[in-house]
């Protein structure tokens, strides 16, 4: 288990099979003290924030965003700061390409962090710690009516672009997620 209370090591194991990238490029901004056979050598369990944003994880090939996707997710639950610096939007357009294992290690990591945060939430460390126990559950059963689920359809629906239709489509799914609970 991790800081969330998600299983990390069956996303570890499903993923173990996949070498680091051989011809792996390490940004000489933002990397310009390692070598991508520094990187590469460095056990992945030790891989740094950094070292991800350096190789620009994201922009890796399916193979090698899968080496370092266990790595990456494990991560981003116990660093509050750099979500925003990877575009985890982009991996949703991947995951169908991905082996049916591998897709599902995902699902159940990502609703086990989703029900993980739900129950400690407010988060100790956030803004969002500002909320009494009474509120959190005002806005948990507000958030859990049915009309919600049905705006974000109807909005979804209504989207004029298609970057705003994915992220309602993932607000959807987010939402119907928590509410199955």
């Amino acid at each position: 288990m991790n800081a969330a209370g998600a299983p990390i090591e069956p996303v570890y194991q499903t993923f173990a099979g996949y070498p680091c990238p051989r011809e792996l490029w390490v940004c000489p901004v933002c990397g310009p003290e390692w070598s991508a056979e520094q990187i590469c050598s460095t056990p992945l369990r030790s891989v740094s924030f950094a070292q991800l944003s350096a190789v620009h994880v994201m922009s890796l090939d399916d193979d090698g965003l899968r080496y370092f996707f266990p790595r990456l997710v494990e991560l981003l639950l116990v660093e509050p700061s750099p979500w925003f610096d990877f575009r985890l939007s982009d991996l949703k357009g991947r995951l169908p390409a991905w082996r049916p294992a591998e897709r599902a290690v995902v699902r159940q990591f990502v609703v086990a962090v989703w029900r993980g945060r739900l129950r400690t939430y407010p988060p100790s460390q956030s803004y969002l710690g500002a909320f009494e126990s009474d509120i959190k559950a005002t806005v948990l059963s507000w958030l859990g009516q049915p009309t919600i689920g049905e705006r974000l359809q109807d909005a979804f629906f209504a989207a004029d672009g298609e970057e705003a239709a994915s992220q309602l489509s993932a607000a959807y799914e987010l939402w119907a997620l928590c509410i199955r609970g």
